[in-house]
């Protein structure tokens, strides 16, 4: 039973292995570590996002657009001279309608106060980041 164990052990460290060298090798399309930043904090607030919404019913509509505000600004983040460019308001302006869904979400019982507090505060601190480092961002490093 225990070597059964190990193997299952081993085989989710070799995923992990896998996945990070993937993701490592994929940093090295991002302009630079400005850019990096934005793309993987963009992706660790969507994927908390699914998280949280996984408890909403399914026919919930401030769970989907939730989820397509999460992945737009994925979208969004993943082009350096949009975001540096014209793209930078479309940019806030999709944070701040996830904060807004959020305060919504939690007046309607649907998330948790911290929950929204948090992610809500880390989006406006994203795109806070991006409008003083927008001029950072697309420059080649």
């Amino acid at each position: 039973m225990s070597d059964i164990l190990k193997d299952e052990n081993s085989n989710d460290q070799d995923k992990i292995s896998i996945n990070t060298g993937i993701f490592n090798n994929f940093t090295n399309v991002f302009s630079n570590s400005y850019h990096t930043f934005i793309v993987r904090k963009s992706e660790r607030l969507a994927s908390a996002f699914y998280i949280i919404t996984g408890f909403m019913p399914d026919d919930e509509p401030v769970r989907s657009r939730l989820r397509v505000c999460a992945l737009e600004v994925i979208t969004r983040s993943s082009s350096p001279m949009e975001l540096a460019e014209t793209g930078r308001e479309k940019f806030e302006s999709r944070c701040a309608e996830i904060v807004t869904i959020l305060k919504t979400a939690n007046y309607a019982g649907l998330i948790s106060e911290m929950n929204a507090k948090l992610i809500g505060e880390e989006y406006a601190a994203l795109a806070s980041f991006v409008r003083i480092n927008s001029g950072n961002i697309s420059e080649r490093g």
